[in-house]
């Protein structure tokens, strides 16, 4: 079995996209899943031509611990967009300056 095997048995197994884009289109074939199946893994394959990735910044790999408070805080009222975005930019650099160190 190849890599592009395991992960295609694994897509189909899981309905779950998987690393290699070869072995999830594969799996939106497969005789497995049933037509629904195959159409929503199929978009979701198709989807993927638009995905963007991020990676966790080695300085801050837990960023969003400080960017989930300011949105909260934003979408409660308590703080405006701007005030949220500039606290949110503040702790990050903040976190990024005291794990360079």
């Amino acid at each position: 079995m190849t890599d592009v095997d395991a992960q295609e048995y694994w897509a189909v197994k899981n309905f779950d996209n998987v690393a290699k884009i070869e072995a999830s289109r594969q799996a939106a074939d497969s005789d497995e899943l049933n037509e629904t199946g195959k159409m929503v893994y199929a978009e979701a394959v198709r989807n993927l031509d638009m995905t963007k990735m991020f990676p966790i910044p080695a300085f801050a790999p837990d960023y969003r611990s400080l960017l989930n408070p300011q949105a909260d805080a934003a979408l409660l009222g308590d703080k405006t967009p701007e005030e949220a975005l500039q606290q949110a930019q503040e702790d990050v650099e903040a976190l990024v300056a005291r794990n360079k160190q």
